[in-house]
């Protein structure tokens, strides 16, 4: 009974450093400012972003800029998933993104 305590013990241990593994990893692809490119935005790599990877990364700019003290001005501002996902088919293409981003430019 104790080993079986031992193995979820060192099993949730190493399940929370993955996770935080894989938050430091998404946290080094951002840029401090200015736009995120598609690329990182697909974590997949499947050519789409889902409401998922947006979301996750949005997240993970947020605390790091919450971390660097940045100014959050235009935060309510920012566009939903479904502003960008023009075609309502639950995914952003990279057409879409690139049309939302120069739509924020003008």
């Amino acid at each position: 009974m104790k080993n079986i305590v031992k193995i979820i013990n060192l099993s949730l241990v190493v399940a929370g450093s993955l996770s935080l593994l894989g938050s430091a990893l998404i946290a080094q692809d951002l840029p401090n400012r200015g736009p995120i490119e598609f690329s990182t935005y697909d974590r997949n790599k499947d050519g789409f972003v889902s409401e998922k990877e947006f979301n996750d990364l949005r997240a993970k700019r947020i605390e790091q800029k919450v971390e660097s003290e940045m100014p959050m001005k235009n935060q309510a501002k920012a566009p939903s998933f479904s502003e960008i996902d023009t075609n309502k088919d639950g995914n952003i293409s990279k057409e879409e993104f690139l049309a939302h981003q120069t739509k924020q430019r003008q």
